[in-house]
């Protein structure tokens, strides 16, 4: 069975957010790629439906 695999923009499609915003949840530790292969960073489908589930309210901002 193949595992699909995204690349950074099609992961950001996919997740319905503009790639900046997906680096910023790499960047606060809510998102790991699965690989890096030179600059490239690779995503599985499993990955992102998981981050998606568990972070429901990922990208309403916190109110402090």
């Amino acid at each position: 069975m193949a595992t699909e695999v995204m690349g950074t923009v099609e992961a950001a499609a996919y997740l319905g957010c503009a790639v900046v915003t997906l680096k910023k949840h790499m960047e606060r530790g809510n998102l790991k790629a699965d690989k890096k292969i030179g600059k490239s960073l690779i995503f599985t489908r499993a990955t992102l439906d998981n981050f998606k589930k568990n972070k429901r309210n990922a990208w309403r901002p916190r109110k402090v």
